[in-house]
């Protein structure tokens, strides 16, 4: 448990990334950070994706008005 120490030194930090369990570690954050930025550019476009759809229905709805 000495990598969830406060008082770990750098040498010690670098020494435990890396061990093959610090290098898994290190693999899996950066798959959740590229998750993450991921999600948030698919959240984008579905948040796009809805506005345009809401537009498009108030666009036909203001031709039906019209005839």
């Amino acid at each position: 448990m000495s990598a969830c120490s406060s008082h770990q030194s750098e040498e010690d930090r670098h020494r435990d990334a890396n061990t093959p369990a610090g290098k898994v570690g290190q693999a899996a954050h950066k798959a959740a950070v590229q998750a993450d930025k991921a999600g948030r550019v698919i959240g984008r476009k579905l948040n796009k994706a809805a506005h345009d759809a809401r537009e498009g229905w108030k666009e036909d709805a203001r031709k039906k008005e019209s005839h």
